[in-house]
């Protein structure tokens, strides 16, 4: 359902299917004003309440109830050009991390993750077609293949499988996917800090995407302290995001 900016009551007191729902990024997002395009206020569900929408990079417009709560909705297109430029120490994060990611690469990292992954994956799903980042990041990108893999895990260590959708048609659903597998990851017995955000993985951004790697390392020795076969060979990280 396209979101009607000329009528917008109509579009959301009608057959918008305006999901409301507690997102633990929505604080950070708000915060976070290099990641916004730009905002502005329309008047939604007649005069009860106004909505904030920010355009983000994903093209996906979201609003913001209350910090704890948001709007997503979905099949909205955003026009004009692409990402706002990082500058500042944003900017020297990100390259850091990018740097960080290259020595990775270099070191055989990915390369390790991706071959564990297919081999842990099997016939469930397909594999990742190459080892560059964003042949990975995009193959892992709705969530699907890592909630496969944390519940194969999760199985072999018997224990409950999470649930999660096939059937990846918006970025909440995509990213909810990648909620879950954290969840399983968790219970699985992987400590937090080893997770990583939604975004990291949804945005395909090289630098960040480090983090996605550094859990499906730590994923793979977690798993490797289980005994699980096949055994995850990757080197030690050396280089973290956070360095």
């Amino acid at each position: 359902m396209i979101y009607d900016k000329n009528d917008p009551k109509k579009s959301a007191t009608f057959r918008l299917m305006i999901s409301i729902a507690k997102y633990k990024q929505s604080h950070k997002l708000m915060q976070n004003k290099q990641e916004l395009y730009k905002c502005e206020k329309l008047p939604c569900f007649g005069n009860c309440h106004t909505l904030l929408f920010i355009y983000y990079p994903s093209g996906v417009i979201e609003g913001r109830l209350s910090i704890f709560r948001i709007i997503r909705i979905s099949g909205f297109k955003m026009s004009g050009s692409g990402r706002a430029n990082k500058s500042g120490l944003g900017y020297e994060v990100e390259k850091k991390m990018e740097a960080n990611y290259d020595r990775e690469e270099a070191a055989g990292t990915p390369t390790h993750v991706v071959n564990w992954v297919n081999a842990i994956l099997g016939s469930e799903h397909d594999p990742i077609p190459g080892t560059d980042w964003k042949s990975i990041c995009n193959h892992l990108r709705d969530g699907v293949a890592l909630c496969k893999l944390v519940n194969i895990l999760l199985k072999k260590d018997g224990k409950s499988p999470i649930t999660f959708q096939k059937k990846v048609m918006s970025p909440f659903v995509a990213m909810t996917n990648i909620e879950n597998f954290n969840k399983g990851c968790e219970q699985y017995g992987l400590e937090k800090e080893f997770q990583f955000q939604s975004g990291d993985l949804w945005e395909v951004r090289k630098g960040p995407f480090l983090n996605v790697i550094n859990c499906l390392h730590s994923l793979g020795f977690c798993s490797n302290s289980k005994k699980v076969i096949p055994a995850y060979t990757g080197e030690i990280v050396k280089y973290l995001d956070n360095e």
